[in-house]
């Protein structure tokens, strides 16, 4: 099944993980973690209390080994809910274009499911799932918390 993992060099996320102006005990997440490079850049810069998620089970259960300090959760970030908001958020989101949404209902991602979402009502039909990330990402961000993205510019047309 196409995830739409697209993965980020560790060049980008040190530069991105750069970009955040949090103190070193800021709430950080990322909701996509894949291989682990932005849990590893934010521990770099000093970061420690960090919450990720991964749809991927197999790339959750390889990369949670190399990250037993990480509060980690095989999820898919965009029902994940624990009531908890965040000062930072750094993410390369999925890149799966709305035609194809409907292909993840094995994962309980449907068009419709996201739709029936109120967060996302404002969103259009035609948005890619990158799209419902940010929004979501934004929904979960404390006041003055900080998103770091990497999407492609297709936005501008969403």
């Amino acid at each position: 099944m196409d995830l739409g993992q697209v993965f980020t060099n560790k060049n980008v996320a040190e530069y991105m993980t750069s970009l955040f102006s949090l103190e070193n005990d800021a709430n950080m997440m990322d909701p996509c973690f894949g291989d682990g490079v932005f849990l590893s850049s934010l521990q770099e810069f000093g970061y420690s209390n960090i919450t990720g998620c991964e749809i991927d089970s197999n790339l959750f259960f390889r990369t949670k080994a190399n990250f037993p300090n990480v509060k980690l959760v095989n999820s898919d970030f965009l029902s994940y809910s624990n009531n908890q908001k965040f000062d930072g958020i750094i993410m390369n989101p999925p890149y799966i274009r709305q035609e194809k949404i409907d292909l993840l209902s094995p994962l309980g991602i449907s068009k419709d499911r996201l739709r029936k979402n109120p967060l996302f009502s404002n969103l259009p039909v035609t948005a890619n799932i990158y799209m419902y990330f940010i929004i979501k990402a934004l929904s979960l961000l404390n006041e003055m918390g900080e998103l770091i993205v990497i999407f492609p510019e297709s936005w501008l047309t969403s």
